[in-house]
């Protein structure tokens, strides 16, 4: 994804700007320096809608169009949020299940425990506090997810606005409630280890109690579904 030498970042080359009304060139220094390189950008449409910016909210497009480099970027960024969003929903199905059979519920259905990440949390700490025949493997495994920040991970992976350009590391915007945008960059391989971490914790949860369980057959001789290619134009 290159390095904080690389001089593919910033601006030598000012003769494209000439196509765009006028702007302010900016050059922007992220943290870690050493691992993220600066950029350049020109920054246009200002002062016509609102006094005070908000960096995070700025679009982001590539003049003259998407290179190799962004496409290359977007696939491995949709294959990062994919896997950490696809753990996701596997963890939040095993607290539901974890939820079901703590509660000794027989009759209950996954619609009987239709709640968010947080009040699935919250109840299974409920059970922990209560001290029932799973409370201490389940509060093993929420204190080993709240250390990985695994719901941190998982919200920021979903609730993020990503760049799908190529500024040397891969970026997002982040939008909390009532706050202000957020920026944060990092190389692909920091975001890429959350994900073993992930499935982790979904397979934790896992053995806790049992379930039905469907079981594949092997399918040794199963031919692989062709490769999926997702085109972004801008």
């Amino acid at each position: 994804m290159g390095d904080s030498k690389d001089s593919r970042y910033r601006i030598n080359d000012t003769a494209w700007m000439e196509d765009w009304p006028v702007g302010y060139v900016v050059s922007t220094v992220l943290e870690p320096a050493d691992q993220i390189p600066p950029f350049d950008y020109l920054l246009v449409g200002l002062g016509r809608a609102q006094e005070q910016y908000d960096m995070a909210t700025f679009r982001m497009i590539r003049a003259g169009g998407s290179t190799d480099a962004d496409a290359a970027l977007r696939s491995n960024l949709f294959t990062l949020v994919g896997a950490i969003t696809v753990a996701g929903g596997h963890i939040e199905a095993e607290m539901k299940r974890i939820i079901i059979q703590a509660e000794e519920n027989r009759g209950a259905a996954f619609v009987d425990v239709d709640e968010t990440w947080t009040g699935l949390e919250r109840r299974l700490e409920a059970i922990s506090a209560s001290g029932g025949p799973l409370a201490d493997e389940i509060g093993t495994a929420l204190a080993w997810a709240k250390r990985r920040r695994i719901k941190d991970v998982r919200d920021d992976a979903v609730h993020s606005a990503w760049c799908l350009y190529d500024v040397g590391s891969v970026q997002r915007s982040r939008f909390r409630r009532r706050a202000s945008g957020e920026i944060h960059a990092e190389q692909l391989s920091a975001y890429m280890s959350h994900v073993p971490k992930m499935f982790a914790y979904a397979a934790r949860l896992a053995n806790i109690g049992t379930w039905p369980t469907a079981v594949l057959p092997p399918c040794p001789d199963l031919e692989p579904q062709a490769r999926v290619t997702i085109t972004v134009t801008g």
